[in-house]
């Protein structure tokens, strides 16, 4: 069944045909309470790719919509209720609203045909109200479409293609990788700022108010943009080129990752200082492949990387490195990984014989300073958290048989007391990826 699959797919990529569908899921008062998902899904049973819409508190789900070909994977809206769908189904592009109730697709004109048979760079605002895409053909370049516009039509941003996309965290401004060059734009596509990198824009990464973007510079070093003085002025270089700037969600720290020893850094972005992370029994921990702020700001999960790439050990760390907690010797970060209320952390331990089940996704309880608490394990892959931090839904991998779907959805709640979650779907269904569905969505 898995080559059967792959083989599909393989199909579909060499035809070179790419669509991209919105979808509206649009949800009555029985999907209300913050507890709906929506998932992307393959039925073995029919050999069909669908979206199931699932109400966890009622073990309730249905899919309205016919079946969809989907080319690799969905960007879903961060609200859960729209999705980017690159897809082998026609060969023109299309971005439609699609309603659960009534099934209506409503495309665009035909001169957006043939984006490039790729996954095409996308990006959604925070509201979910518009997308910005690339295409490679006949409408080359990069453009942003407002999924409510009555007119129904994209409008360019720039003439090429976009390397990275990514929003302002409130939604006003949009920043462009393009080659050597970093673009920032206005949401109606109005040009505020370009800046040519030597080499390129490698990382940047916008302050919670979206007022500031910080990047790495051409010399390696890391500079900020301030929009309202329309200013660059140098943050931090400290002869080291440093990589994946991240800024806290309090406006705090920017983090990143700073020479060739790969230690974690944190700029205080008050006093100006810095202060090296990851640091356990007086040892300094480098080599970190990747990490991940905590909503609230206070910590950050570290993957320091001392095996063969993609597997490493996993840390808790505080943002001011007062503490630091070693969680895993061998472990791999996924993302999202923290619980909304910043309680609990989600990593993958890395199963030390084959076969990949001997993986484990391990949910972690933390309370500052005090040693860190294993509440959850299971056979995991992907974690996303209920805006509420009530519940946790997770891919459960099984390689049992080959009429048993590989990627099944579990959920699992903090407060039941349970060490492991319960099934959503029926084991004919292989889930390929899903997101909850925001309860304050309109």
């Amino acid at each position: 069944m898995i080559f059967r699959t792959l083989t599909r797919i393989a199909a579909i990529a060499a035809a070179g045909v790419l669509c991209l569908i919105v979808l509206a899921l649009t949800l009555g008062r029985s999907m209300a309470g913050g507890d709906v998902i929506v998932a992307y899904a393959f039925d073995v049973r029919d050999n069909a790719d669908y979206l199931v819409m699932i109400d966890t508190s009622r073990r309730f789900h249905f899919r309205k919509q016919p079946p969809i070909d989907v080319w690799r994977r969905v960007l879903f809206s961060p609200d859960g209720r729209r999705a980017l769908i690159p897809s082998g189904a026609a060969n023109t592009l299309q971005v439609a609203h699609y309603h659960i109730a009534d099934g209506v697709l409503t495309t665009l004109p035909d001169d957006y045909a043939d984006c490039h048979a790729d996954i095409p760079v996308g990006a959604w605002s925070a509201d979910s109200a518009a997308v910005v895409f690339s295409c490679e053909f006949r409408q080359r370049g990069t453009h942003i479409w407002a999924v409510d516009d009555p007119d129904n039509r994209p409008q360019s941003l720039l003439d090429r293609p976009a390397d990275r996309v990514v929003w302002s965290p409130d939604g006003r401004y949009i920043a462009l990788a393009v080659g050597r060059d970093l673009h920032l734009l206005s949401r109606d596509g109005t040009p505020l700022w370009i800046l040519q990198i030597r080499d390129g824009p490698r990382a940047f990464t916008w302050s919670p108010d979206g007022e500031r973007l910080a990047f790495v510079n051409g010399a390696g070093g890391l500079s900020l943009y301030d929009i309202a003085g329309d200013s660059v002025e140098p943050l931090y270089h400290d002869g080291y080129r440093l990589d994946a700037p991240a800024w806290s969600p309090d406006g705090r720290y920017i983090a990143f990752i700073e020479g060739a020893r790969g230690e974690l850094m944190a700029l205080d972005m008050i006093d100006g200082g810095s202060h090296r992370l990851a640091e356990i029994d007086g040892h300094r921990m480098d080599v970190i492949s990747r990490f991940n702020w905590s909503p609230d700001g206070g910590a950050l999960l570290s993957e320091r990387a001392v095996h063969r790439v993609g597997e490493g050990s996993v840390y808790v760390v505080a943002a001011d490195g007062a503490w630091a907690h070693a969680l895993s010797e061998r472990g791999i970060i996924i993302a999202p990984v923290w619980s909304p209320d910043s309680a609990h952390a989600v990593f993958i331990d890395i199963g030390l014989t084959a076969p990949a089940t001997n993986d484990r996704l391990r949910v972690v309880a933390l309370h500052g300073d005090d040693p860190p608490l294993d509440v959850a394990s299971d056979d995991g892959g992907e974690a996303y958290w209920a805006g509420s931090a009530r519940l946790m839904a997770y891919i459960r991998r099984d390689f049992s048989g080959l009429d048993v779907a590989p990627r099944q959805l579990y959920i699992w709640q903090p407060a039941g007391g349970d060490t492991t979650g319960r099934p959503l779907l029926n084991d004919a269904h292989s889930v390929i990826d899903f997101r909850f569905v925001q309860e304050d969505s309109p």
